[in-house]
Formats: structure tokens, C-alpha cells, sequence
């Protein structure tokens, strides 16, 4: 006898909008991961995950992925306007 259990996988992307877009993760480079993650659980509801070396803040639906790297060359205005999430 074969038995079958159907669990929704922890990884599962959103439900696809009217336009057929989704997404799961976004990565972003920052300068203080710690300011980072104090952002976008208080601001935002988000929930620090750490999976090894990675550090990621959950939100409904989608992960941000966190990476502490210095700029890489001068600041010449914002270099992203918004993030919409």
C-alpha cells in the first residue's frame, strides 16, 4: 500500500497576480546587516532568518536576502529609488 501525504512546501512561491508575476526572493547588498534586519522586522513585520552564513528577513510570501558588502564605487544619487514590497 502506497500512502500519500500532500504538505505545502515552506519554500512555495506567491500565487501568480492577474498578470501571471511572481517572485520568491529578493537579494539586497547592504552596509550593516544589523541595521538592516532592525529595519524590516520593526518597520515591517519581517522575521530574521539565518540559514548558515545567509542572513534573510521573511515576509509574507517572499524573502529578502541579506549580503554585508561595502559600496563598490562612489554614491552618485540613490542608486535605487524605492523598493516595493
Amino acid at each position: 500500500m502506497l500512502t500519500v501525504l500532500t504538505v505545502p512546501a515552506h519554500a512555495q512561491l506567491a500565487t501568480p497576480n492577474d498578470n501571471g508575476i511572481t517572485y520568491g526572493h529578493v537579494h539586497l547588498n547592504v552596509s550593516d546587516i544589523e541595521v538592516h534586519k532592525k529595519l524590516w522586522v520593526e518597520w515591517f513585520g519581517g522575521e530574521v532568518v539565518q540559514k548558515g552564513p545567509l542572513t534573510a528577513i521573511r515576509l509574507p510570501n517572499f524573502l529578502i536576502a541579506l549580503t554585508e558588502q561595502d559600496p563598490t564605487g562612489p554614491m552618485q544619487g540613490p542608486s535605487a529609488r524605492s523598493l516595493w514590497v
